[in-house]
């Protein structure tokens, strides 16, 4: 059930993109609502998969993969609209990937596994829930969280840097 919820996140991700750049009556109230459900179901499969014991080798890879693919679509789509500063994008970009290629290398080269950390949940949650407010038109609350994730992207790839810096110099 996990995995299930896992895939139809990625599938939702066309459609909220679609919704994001086209125009029509309501199209903005559809998007929303598609990323709302991609969003939830992110936390529901990983409720599901704890709970239930059902941690697969694929949810392990692909729930942050689909996640990653999530919040890129909205905010690129939301740059490319004028919603949020292109700084912003680049330097959450950039954390993302800077994170998944070290992650990948650490895992190559030593063979171990950063688990997340309390500072990448809670960067994860203020970009979500800014993504979130921005698109329900909530504009100055919205761009607080989304300039507090901003923030928090930067103390989160810090602070994984020096733990992995850690597991390698261990």
């Amino acid at each position: 059930m996990a995995n299930f919820l896992t895939i139809l996140r990625l599938l939702l991700v066309p459609f909220f993109v679609f919704f994001m750049l086209s125009e029509g009556k309501n199209f903005s109230q559809i998007a929303l609502s598609l990323f709302l459900v991609a969003a939830l179901t992110d936390v529901i499969d990983g409720y599901i998969a704890r709970s239930f014991n059902g941690i697969t080798e694929f949810g392990r890879r692909a729930d942050p993969f689909v996640d990653r693919i999530l919040v890129a679509s909205a905010l690129i789509t939301m740059a490319y609209k004028g919603m949020i500063p292109l700084w912003g994008l680049f330097l959450i970009l950039f954390r993302d990937l800077y994170l998944t290629v070290g992650f990948l290398l650490l895992k190559e080269k030593n063979r171990k596994e950063l688990s997340v950390t309390t500072a990448g949940k809670l960067t994860t949650f203020c970009i979500i829930t800014s993504i979130v407010v921005l698109l329900a038109g909530i504009e100055p609350l919205g761009f607080y969280i989304f300039y507090a994730g901003c923030l928090m992207s930067i103390i989160s790839g810090v602070h994984y840097t020096i733990k992995a810096y850690r597991v390698i110099f261990a």
